[in-house]
């Protein structure tokens, strides 16, 4: 086990197992058991992207229970669920929508609550963006920012590139980490 509970993943196709190593690291981090979350708000709420990730999860633990936290719960309903959670995961997509809803729910508090209270907190790009201080994408020679909860003290930019790593690096003088496809960040 490590001391990890929260998880940033720079992307990936789980669908191909490509962040096969990364999950399985994040999972055996638990410390406790319980339903796995699968937030897909940032996918519009995806049953495919739900059902895909379900079946690759319970290829890689034990674990049978799963729940997909649909955008359109409750703020308590959704606090139920993730304090019960023994792992959350915040899947791809748009940032912005994902963002929204966490921020609807409770935000950086609920998610700061079921850290606390043991939950792994994994997100892949824009899941990763909302658990990071900030992110950073560098685009059509422009750099595109956005606000994240903080829970990790860092900026970050997924699917990063050597250009866009370099480009971002220069105008960033805050703690920067760049993640390529199939990299993490843990803390």
């Amino acid at each position: 086990m490590t001391n990890s509970k929260i998880f940033l993943i720079g992307g990936g196709e789980i669908s191909e197992r490509e962040t096969e190593a990364i999950d399985r690291k994040a999972l055996a981090s638990r410390e406790k058991t319980g339903v796995i979350v699968f937030i897909g708000a940032a996918a519009g709420d995806s049953e495919g992207y739900y059902e895909c990730f379900k079946k690759y999860y319970s290829s890689l633990c034990n674990d049978k229970s799963f729940v997909m936290l649909k955008s359109t719960v409750s703020a308590k309903e959704a606090k139920k669920t993730l304090l019960d959670a023994s792992f959350v995961y915040l899947g791809g997509g748009k940032t912005e929508a994902l963002y929204d809803t966490l921020q609807k729910w409770g935000g950086k508090e609920l998610l700061e609550e079921a850290s606390k209270a043991g939950v792994i907190l994994a997100g892949i790009s824009a899941g990763a963006y909302v658990l990071a201080k900030g992110w950073r994408h560098f685009e059509d020679g422009k750099i595109e920012t956005g606000p994240g909860f903080g829970l990790a003290n860092v900026i970050i930019e997924c699917h990063s590139t050597i250009n866009s790593r370099k480009k971002i690096a220069e105008q960033t003088d805050e703690n920067f980490v760049s993640l390529k496809n199939c990299e993490f960040y843990s803390c």
